[in-house]
């Protein structure tokens, strides 16, 4: 059985574009391709050891997130919107009707 790893990158390529739809387009055969290649890379980065552990790569998300919020409300620009409460049904539009001009019929 040959692996994509026996291919050659031609090999790949023509595979790629032989197992589309007969009505693909150049865009979708450029997205596979930068698909193929993305997963090559990935697996490149796996195999040279440039990996990073999610647990850790979440945790520190989570840590630049909490202290990008706090900068944010140490410096008054986040802050929430005040609530109008019974105001907001005051501002829509009360009535949703057609207007009697729309409703005529052109003959």
């Amino acid at each position: 059985m040959t692996t994509s790893r026996d291919l050659t990158t031609k090999e790949k390529i023509v595979d790629v574009v032989l197992r589309m739809p007969e009505d693909a387009s150049i865009d979708d055969a450029i997205n596979r391709l930068r698909l193929l290649k993305a997963v090559a890379e990935g697996l490149q980065d796996v195999e040279q050891g440039r990996v990073h552990d999610h647990d850790d790569v979440f945790n520190e998300l989570l840590n630049d997130n909490a202290q990008n919020s706090n900068a944010m409300e140490r410096s008054g620009k986040f802050r929430s919107a005040p609530t109008k409460g019974t105001d907001r049904k005051r501002n829509t539009k009360s009535s949703s009707r057609i207007s009697p001009k729309a409703k005529r019929v052109h003959r």
